[in-house]
């Protein structure tokens, strides 16, 4: 793992990107056009189910009766002596993988743009967000990493197109010691084209807005441009 500096000089240019108003609102219309048509194919279907069916008990409870969660749900329960309320007991997300999420950005015509995938998770509002170029780890079918085909531009990236790379924690509330590993490489114009519908070039400006819009870029994407700017 290679904790690099973002160099100054990149930084500079992403801002002044965002911050000249390089991104045009034809853009901006024609990736809300492509989500929303996304939205309209939804695949995955949720269900809500009550806490006390997939535990042993009702109350008290410490473990999980449902095989089919069971690897990745545990059951916490807390004691605190110093709060409002002494101690609960909770579902917890569990993964004692490392899953990536990595960014590929390129500069065109003097603005950079990231190349970005229409996820659908469960649980999501809208079915569909703007994700990274790949993200692992999802819950939708064991098939559903064949369909990440750029992940292995993150496996060894050069150091020349390597931005950075680090290990963060998820939020603590929802997941157990969970840890990703983000990553952002940066590829010539030329280097990598795309003709997956699935997949988009969308200006780092552009991205920016989108983020200012609820349920649209989800938070590992947001996680990326936090980084990155």
């Amino acid at each position: 793992m290679n904790n690099k500096t973002i160099p100054d000089s990149l930084r500079v240019e992403l801002y002044q990107n965002i911050t000249e108003g390089r991104n045009s609102a034809v853009e901006f219309k024609k990736t809300m056009q492509w989500l929303e048509e996304l939205r309209a194919l939804p695949t995955i279907f949720c269900e809500k189910v009550a806490f006390s069916q997939i535990m042993q008990g009702t109350h008290g409870a410490h473990d999980i009766n449902d095989n089919s969660i069971k690897d990745f749900v545990i059951c916490v329960r807390t004691v605190l002596h110093e709060r409002e309320i002494r101690g609960w007991t909770q579902p917890l997300m569990i993964n004692q993988k490392v899953e990536i999420c990595g960014l590929v950005i390129k500069k065109s015509v003097n603005s950079f743009y990231c190349l970005v995938q229409a996820l659908e998770e469960p649980g999501i509002i809208n079915g569909y967000q703007i994700g990274p170029t790949v993200q692992t780890g999802i819950l939708a079918g064991p098939d559903y990493l064949k369909n990440q085909p750029y992940l292995k531009l993150f496996e060894n990236p050069s150091a020349k197109q390597l931005i950075f790379d680090v290990v963060l924690s998820d939020e603590g509330g929802r997941f157990f010691k969970n840890t990703k590993r983000y990553l952002t490489i940066l590829v010539s114009e030329s280097e990598l084209d795309n003709d997956n519908p699935r997949y988009r070039w969308v200006s780092v400006a552009t991205i920016k807005k989108l983020v200012a819009i609820p349920n649209t870029v989800n938070i590992f994407a947001r996680t990326l441009l936090s980084i990155l700017l």
